[in-house]
């Protein structure tokens, strides 16, 4: 058994929780007009900052925001139309390369369910 003064006490309850699993921080309220006027991002993190703190930085500033903004409307749906609207929650096989295959026929339908959708004109090759 390690004497007590060797275990490390806790570390506080955001770098427990790790990288990621942290959730964004909310804005104070009670901002005034000045406040939201103000032009200049937070600043900079340390070059040896851990993760978190720079990707608190990333995800603060405007240029940031616009970036995360993204993955709504590009990767994260279509997860979501799979899932809810063509009932695929599991995979039937078992294997890497069986997997692979059955994906590939999951997106396949999905993507010719959405080119249906849009009125495009499949011609025979």
């Amino acid at each position: 058994m390690l004497p007590r003064s060797a275990v490390a006490p806790h570390a506080p309850s955001e770098q427990r929780r790790g990288v990621w699993g942290r959730a964004m921080q909310r804005d104070k309220h009670g901002r005034t007009v000045a406040d939201l006027e103000k032009k200049n991002g937070p600043a900079a993190p340390r070059a040896d900052a851990p993760f978190c703190q720079t990707n608190d930085h990333r995800v603060a500033t405007k240029a940031g925001r616009a970036r995360y903004k993204l993955r709504q409307q590009t990767v994260e749906p279509v997860f979501g139309i799979i899932k809810e609207a063509m009932g695929f929650r599991r995979f039937s096989m078992r294997g890497l390369t069986k997997v692979s295959l059955e994906w590939t026929l999951v997106v396949l339908a999905y993507n010719l369910k959405r080119l249906f959708g849009m009125g495009a004109r499949l011609t025979v090759a």
